[in-house]
């Protein structure tokens, strides 16, 4: 199937305040992507973003655009009802190894936002040695490499589940 490439967005914009507090912006153009201001639900990338903190989402943004390295996003995982909250910490054609327990993309350590070195044992690094190489896929982190339901608990994916770009104030880079 693939993914259609950066369509020309056409802004619209409508403003609603609920409550005081509550702001929802939806701005939509073409049929490719939805802005939205959503609370977020869970704390997977925390303290990048927090649980309880206003994020951009863009849905459907993955319709017309290829995921890039450094992407916050919500994914949907075919166990989870609601979706992920994820980065894209590497995209096909990038190469995964290990060094000791510290994972490495294209020979970089991969750091949380903190600085510490993402390091695996056990299954979660048993599951992504089988993946070692050229990745033919994306893989998805959480910010806490030792309790975050990511690839590390399911694998490389394709962009199948790629539901919405998440933009916040702060950026997890991934790689230092």
């Amino acid at each position: 199937m693939g993914i259609k490439r950066k369509a020309k967005l056409t802004v619209l914009a409508a403003l609603v305040i609920t409550g005081g507090s509550s702001l929802l912006l939806s701005i939509t153009g073409d049929s490719c992507t939805t802005r939205t201001v959503q609370t977020v639900q869970t704390d997977s990338l925390s303290p990048i973003i927090a649980e309880g903190e206003n994020v951009t989402v863009l849905e459907n943004y993955y319709t017309c655009n290829a995921p890039e390295r450094t992407e916050n996003i919500y994914y949907q995982h075919a166990s989870r009802q609601e979706p992920l909250l994820l980065n894209v910490t590497a995209v096909p054609g990038d190469q995964m190894s290990f060094s000791g327990c510290e994972l490495k993309i294209n020979n970089q350590t991969v750091r949380n936002s903190a600085g510490e070195a993402y390091c695996l044992e056990g299954k979660r690094k048993g599951l992504l040695e089988l993946y070692t190489g050229k990745l033919s896929g994306y893989l998805l982190l959480s910010e806490n490499s030792s309790r975050g339901y990511d690839s590390t608990r399911f694998g490389i994916v394709s962009e199948k589940g790629f539901e919405s770009r998440v933009k916040s104030r702060n950026k997890f880079l991934g790689l230092i």
